[in-house]
């Protein structure tokens, strides 16, 4: 095999305990280098290289070999000549490809401004729900404030889709907003050099949707969604887009890193998500798709002289996706306005919520009564557990009444249960102005619930 580089170098090797210079010559094949002396030759792997070191016109190459660490000098001519055999080793040309990458990433974006500004976005919202709000920075347990200030449920999102966006500013205790703002500021910054500020902020956006939906998708029983993580997700996405479709922009060693990293995030968060209750790995998944189909329409090369349109690969995809989107809105509901559930989850909601919603009103009545809140206060807070009921009776609606049906009893039971709740809500709001019938009357109706349930 012939080499592809030669050149004559002087070597320095240990003679007698005296270092000596002894010209040989350096001859470079793909593989490996040989320096063939007078009375020796030396092969050293491309393989073994650790490092290289370049003085003026003297080249120290440091091998990690079978016998252990080894260090070769050589004196070229001059030191232009040192530089050009560097740039066919390996570990220059990696370096190499390195830094440019680098440059085009600074070209594309030196600073990362959008993920800066969300950043501050979420730790501002923070603040203020849990300052106006009063809540435990540490563990929040009163749920229905998250409800107030924008979080992702089914029963209110059907009203408020732009609940599908506010719930990626909203987070449950310190720990849950520091793990994500953690996690963007690691992996956005890259992200949005990679695909420029613009892009980036479109394709976040569109994560937190997608991320959102496919919460809905899942929870169609009522559980409440919020947290940037699906958003987050959708940045570990646009990464994982940009190293399929841009493959020719990343050097192989920093195309290898990154892969393996999005590979170990994504893994270990769904893990995590898959052990841990009380995680949403819907939202994680379906922001991790939003983000991936966002960077691999959207992205572009790092390098300006290569930037194309390619508008008609962008257009194709973009059709594809479009469809299954307006699919996913469709059966979370947000169209039909009522979500496609089974009776399976609609017992699950009842049998799990109920006792919920019903200590939260007699909570707020009592607090009344007792003249602990106003009558506004009351009011409110009732509302927010009637929504329940209301939203429970609209699932059972949506179920053909089949009385030959086996399910027909606990259709029907539900049924009368959410009605019955929903006109006593009602009523009990006439005694306002007498608490003393009120409570009586609170006090025959919970009776009657107790027969109805029977």
């Amino acid at each position: 095999m012939d080499y592809l580089v030669s050149k004559q170098v002087k070597v320095l090797v240990n003679i007698e305990g005296s270092m000596r210079e002894i010209s040989a010559s350096l001859q470079y094949y793909s593989n490996y280098l040989l320096l063939v002396m007078a009375d020796r030759d030396i092969r050293i792997p491309l393989s073994d290289i650790d490092t290289l070191q370049l003085q003026a016109n003297e080249l120290r190459i440091r091998i990690n070999s079978a016998q252990g660490p080894q260090t070769f000098a050589m004196v070229f001519e001059n030191k232009d000549e040192a530089k050009d055999l560097m740039s066919y080793l390996p570990l220059q040309k990696e370096a190499q490809e390195s830094q440019s990458f680098m440059q085009n990433l600074d070209f594309s974006a030196k600073k990362t401004p959008v993920t800066t500004v969300i950043i501050a976005l979420n730790i501002i919202v923070f603040f203020l729900m849990y300052g106006i709000e009063k809540l435990n920075i540490i563990q929040p347990k009163n749920l229905d404030v998250f409800i107030q200030w924008g979080s992702n449920r089914i029963f209110e999102t059907i009203d408020e889709p732009w609940r599908l966006f506010t719930c990626a500013f909203i987070h449950f205790g310190l720990l849950h907003i520091a793990c994500n703002m953690y996690f963007l500021h690691a992996i956005g910054r890259l992200s949005e050099k990679l695909l420029g500020p613009r892009f980036y902020f479109i394709i976040y956006i569109f994560s937190a949707f997608t991320g959102s939906l496919a919460s809905l998708l899942w929870n169609s029983d009522g559980v409440i969604s919020a947290g940037a993580s699906g958003a987050v997700f959708g940045v570990v996405g646009m990464v994982g887009a940009f190293l399929v479709m841009r493959r020719d922009d990343v050097p192989p060693t920093a195309f290898k890193n990154l892969k393996n990293s999005m590979v170990q995030i994504v893994v270990l968060n769904f893990l995590f998500g898959t052990l841990v209750p009380g995680i949403d790995n819907a939202a994680h998944f379906g922001g991790l798709l939003g983000g991936f189909i966002g960077a691999a329409i959207m992205s572009r090369s790092l390098d300006p002289q290569k930037r194309t349109a390619q508008f008609i690969p962008k257009l194709i995809l973009g059709l594809v996706c479009l469809p299954l989107i307006c699919v996913g809105i469709w059966k979370s509901g947000l169209i039909q306005k009522k979500p496609i559930v089974t009776l399976n989850k609609i017992s699950i909601s009842w049998y799990d919520k109920k006792v919920l919603h019903l200590k939260g009103v007699n909570r707020h009545l009592t607090s009344f009564i007792n003249g602990e809140s106003t009558v506004d206060e009351m009011k409110k807070g009732i509302e927010t557990h009637n929504v329940f009921w209301k939203h429970l009776l609209k699932q059972i609606n949506s179920i053909e009444h089949d009385p030959k049906s086996r399910n027909y009893a606990e259709i029907i039971r539900i049924q009368k249960a959410c009605e019955f709740q929903i006109q006593f809500q009602k009523e009990v709001l006439l005694y306002t102005d007498d608490k003393k019938k009120m409570n009586l009357f609170k006090i025959d109706k919970q009776k009657e619930w107790f027969r109805l349930l029977q």
